[in-house]
């Protein structure tokens, strides 16, 4: 807890000492869904919805392998290895700090929104838990590009691309078949959006996406620490 408050405090400070990159996110962001309220009129509630739990996955995605990769070219990553809080413990507690941080500057840019485009975001009591879950299988993924950066340090750049892959195969714009809609958490996760927004959604449908976010983190967090406990092996390549 003590860790997870330090990392919070540290985003913070750094959110107010660069303030203008904050206030310029926001705005870009917040013109981004006044564009997309405006084309997608008649599926706004979903497809806006949906791209928030785009935009809040893919920053848990992106934080574990950034921090390695930065850690590394630093040269400071060594001193990740030798503290008393185990490697997985700080780059949980960055992204869940990192998360935070863009889930309050969606909540203001969706207040913003809602007093233009009443209605314009699903408001329902199950899409909140639907999210952490989705965003904590996310973090599954996270954890093995954060071992691959172990190996290279550059892997952590491909992020971008994953993102927009998961953009694309998620069903955010447009339908997906069926073999990709539970194909990944976020997949899944707005999946279960739309059956929340058209009523059908169901205990099986909420068991489904915890049992695979359940098996995404097993599976990254078995990763990286195989990567992490052979760390000194690794010729730590750019």
């Amino acid at each position: 807890m003590d860790l997870m408050c330090a990392e919070i405090k540290r985003y913070t400070q750094e959110a107010l000492t660069y303030y203008p990159d904050f206030i310029v996110s926001i705005i870009t962001a917040t013109l981004l869904f006044f564009i997309m309220a405006k084309i997608n009129t008649q599926t706004a509630t979903t497809a806006l919805t949906a791209y928030i739990f785009w935009i809040l996955c893919t920053s848990v995605l992106s934080e574990a392998a950034i921090t390695i990769s930065t850690e590394k070219q630093l040269g400071t990553f060594r001193n990740l290895l030798i503290r008393p809080t185990s490697v997985i413990a700080i780059l949980s507690a960055r992204t869940v700090s990192w998360f935070l941080l863009n889930l309050i500057k969606i909540v203001l840019v969706s207040t913003i929104l809602l007093i233009f485009y009443p209605g314009s975001f699903l408001l329902h009591p199950m899409v909140f838990p639907v999210l952490l879950v989705s965003a904590a299988g996310v973090y599954g993924f996270a954890l093995i590009l954060a071992a691959l950066t172990l190996l290279y340090t550059k892997t952590a750049s491909f992020e971008s691309i994953i993102s927009y892959v998961l953009l694309l195969i998620s069903g955010t714009f447009f339908e997906t078949p069926d073999c990709l809609a539970y194909s990944n958490p976020l997949s899944t996760g707005i999946t279960a959006l739309k059956l929340i927004a058209a009523g059908t959604f169901s205990a099986r449908h909420c068991l489904l996406l915890v049992g695979e976010s359940t098996v995404c983190i097993a599976i990254g967090i078995i990763v990286f620490i195989i990567a992490a406990k052979n760390s000194d092996k690794l010729s730590m390549s750019y």
